[in-house]
């Protein structure tokens, strides 16, 4: 899931690139980057850091939110943590807490 999830964000950061008219060697330039750094991000072959992303989006023009809509693929719904923070998230906090009690007494 994780290697979809890299490939689909280069996928995005390539997108809003070639968008606003900007080369992998303008965007590296901006950013501080290396082009070949860049291209690796796009291909999915290189996974960006946080700040990295941040330098990216800043040149973009982009906010996080922006950059990561429409990516689906960070988990699957038939996967179970997928199930379990659905499930979390509409619980009450107090909820919560006691699910997680629960959760820690089973497993220890």
């Amino acid at each position: 899931m994780k290697d979809l999830f890299i490939k689909e964000l280069g996928f995005r950061i390539q997108t809003l690139r070639m968008a606003r008219r900007l080369t992998q060697e303008q965007l590296a330039e901006q950013t501080g980057l290396h082009p070949v750094y860049i291209s690796a991000i796009e291909r999915g072959t290189r996974c960006a850091s946080l700040s990295t992303l941040e330098r990216i989006t800043q040149v973009l023009g982009v906010t996080f939110s922006e950059l990561f809509t429409g990516i689906e693929h960070c988990y699957t719904p038939t996967e179970p943590i997928y199930e379990a923070g659905r499930l979390f998230s509409s619980m009450s906090h107090a909820k919560q807490r006691l699910a997680v009690t629960i959760l820690r007494d089973f497993l220890m």
